[in-house]
């Protein structure tokens, strides 16, 4: 990718931004996609699981999202 051979690192930055690439580096690109389909299916889970009240299914969502933090 030209994008990331080009010598100036402050235009290399601006060009990862305007293309919405993750700046810190391709392992963060996996931890974001890894973290986004885990909130997907931990939301499938919780929602679809018909022996929980809602109550319950709000509680194991929260619980849920604050580990990704």
């Amino acid at each position: 990718m030209h994008l990331f051979r080009q010598s100036d690192p402050l235009s290399r930055w601006q060009g990862a931004e305007i293309k919405g690439i993750d700046l810190i580096g391709p392992l963060n690109n996996l931890i974001a996609i890894q973290r986004a389909i885990s909130v997907r299916l931990a939301f499938f889970y919780v929602l679809f699981d018909l022996n929980d009240n809602y109550e319950f299914k709000m509680f194991k969502a929260s619980r849920y999202l604050s580990y990704l933090k």
